[in-house]
């Protein structure tokens, strides 16, 4: 803890925050709760990254920083391509219901 000098504008800190027992840091039970549920959710933000990065058009084998892997114009591109592959399955619905109509299967 830094000192505190007097006359300097510091003001005197007020140690009964400090308590160990109030502490969340001091419990051993919840520090390794915390450090498990900490753990976990790295694995799952890694896993998460790595299959984003799998979906991208780079090289396997090179290492793609997670600034490029969540690149916004390339997540705008995959955005734009599912909108327009979306508005071709519709499309194709409609011609394959209308296809049946005509020939009386419905």
């Amino acid at each position: 803890m830094p000192a505190v000098r007097h006359g300097h504008g510091a003001e005197r800190i007020d140690k009964s925050v400090y308590r160990p027992e109030a502490s969340y840091s001091r419990s051993p039970e919840l520090r390794i709760s915390h450090k498990l549920a900490e753990r976990k959710r790295r694995k799952e933000m890694k896993e998460l990254f790595d299959e984003l990065r799998d979906s991208l058009p780079v090289e396997k084998s090179l290492k793609t920083s997670k600034w490029e892997i969540l690149s916004k114009e390339y997540i705008n591109v995959l955005k734009h391509r599912d909108y327009d592959m979306e508005n071709e399955i519709n499309r194709l619905r409609q011609e394959i219901s209308a296809l049946k109509q005509e020939r009386g299967y419905l």
